[in-house]
């Protein structure tokens, strides 16, 4: 909005009939003050309108973010079990075969009718006639939690530095007889045996843990079985967020797993002493007499 404002010819009206300096310069004073008043009036009109505009429709988008956190409401599995993490070696603490599945890799796994299987960091892999020269085939895009890849270097240097630690080369066959290791491109290596190695697949590749190179490179053998991992840092589709001592242990899906994120968000273990306290949870999520819980045995137990 543009405001004209007409103003007589002072001047010519002073020649006209003059009067008192005085009066002339009150009369202009006063126009000039009206002329300010008047766009200063203006001037306030559209900013408000706009900032009034600008204000809804953030108000509008605040209440679209709001809608959309209310239906994304994580998938939690509540657990309740016996065995508290003991410790967080991944060589001396039984806690590495109880939970390790849920954030680590071994190399091998077990079928239906316990015969090896690749596990999630293998695509294949295969053994010479003469049992001594194993190729295994790594995943593509598989890393560790804290973003380290997991290619073939890292899958076959683990089982050289372990063969050079004196305190580790003779848990495995495999680390013991160790000639060399060939990396053939970045997803396939070679570990070349002195001796054949069969027990690898069938037995030891199932017990151990892959770990992140920056883990293992500068550790001594002093070290080894003092080695405090906490938080563990693995290849596996969960990452330990929280834990207690006997209490309770958190642990999140990884949302940049290589075989896609986890359709349970959060994984909530709850340490309890004896059955009656895990009868206990049950009753409060599930209303039932019976549950049967399974692990390595099959165990039937009376909630009543």
């Amino acid at each position: 909005m543009t405001t004209l404002l007409l103003v007589p010819n002072i001047r010519s009206t002073l020649e006209e009939d003059p009067m008192p300096e005085r009066r002339y310069y009150l009369l202009l004073g006063f126009i000039l003050v009206f002329s300010l008043l008047l766009s200063a009036c203006e001037g306030t009109d559209t900013p408000l309108a706009e900032e009034a505009t600008a204000t809804k429709e953030v108000e509008e988008v605040e209440e679209t973010e709001e809608v959309e956190e209310i239906e994304e409401e994580p998938v939690i599995l509540r657990v309740g079990w016996l065995t508290p993490i003991d410790c967080w070696s991944p060589w001396v603490c039984e806690s590495i075969w109880t939970y390790g599945d849920l954030w680590g890799d071994t190399y091998f796994g077990k079928g239906p009718n316990c015969e090896p299987v690749p596990t999630r960091i293998l695509d294949s892999w295969e053994l010479s006639e003469d049992g001594k020269t194993w190729t295994l085939n790594v995943a593509e895009g598989v890393t560790f939690s804290n973003g380290e890849i997991c290619d073939a270097q890292a899958a076959a240097g683990q089982l050289e530095w372990q063969a050079s630690n004196p305190a580790l080369a003779d848990w495995y066959s495999v680390t013991a007889q160790l000639a060399s290791i060939e990396i053939l491109d970045e997803f396939t290596a070679k570990l070349n045996t002195n001796s054949p190695t069969t027990l690898f697949a069938n037995v030891e590749g199932n017990f151990i843990t892959l770990l992140p190179p920056s883990v293992y490179q500068n550790m001594s053998e002093e070290e080894t079985f003092t080695f405090d991992w906490y938080p563990p840092i693995g290849t596996g589709p969960y990452i330990v967020t929280d834990w207690e001592q006997g209490s309770y242990i958190i642990l999140e899906a990884r949302p940049d797993y290589h075989r896609g994120k986890p359709p349970i968000d959060r994984i909530v273990v709850q340490i309890y002493s004896n059955f009656g306290g895990i009868c206990e949870l049950v009753r409060i999520y599930f209303p039932i007499d019976e549950v049967n819980v399974s692990s390595q045995f099959l165990l039937k137990i009376q909630c009543r």
